[in-house]
């Protein structure tokens, strides 16, 4: 049987440190996604745009010196499918 990998999604490390978040896509399909970090207010400090083009796609996120807390970086396909990641800026 053909084992099929899981698609993940993960930020590492976490927490955060130096403004840059780095963003770990696994085995998700081809395409353009969109990011965007939002802080505990709900207020967008970040977006972007990732191109996916192979199973291990590593995109550094600079989001530059924010307040320390908790954040989430919401990752959009191209099907319009949201998946979220909390992570902490520290």
């Amino acid at each position: 049987a053909t084992q099929i990998a899981e698609a993940t999604m993960s930020i590492y490390p976490n927490p955060v440190e130096g403004g840059n978040v780095n963003l770990h896509l696994d085995n998700q399909a081809k395409g353009n996604y969109s990011v965007q970090i939002t802080n505990t207010a709900g207020q967008t400090i970040h977006t972007e745009n990732v191109q996916v083009e192979n199973n291990n796609t590593l995109r550094t996120i600079k989001i530059g010196a924010v307040a320390t807390g908790n954040y989430q970086a919401t990752v959009t396909d191209e099907t319009g499918d949201k998946t979220t990641i909390g992570f902490v800026v520290k």
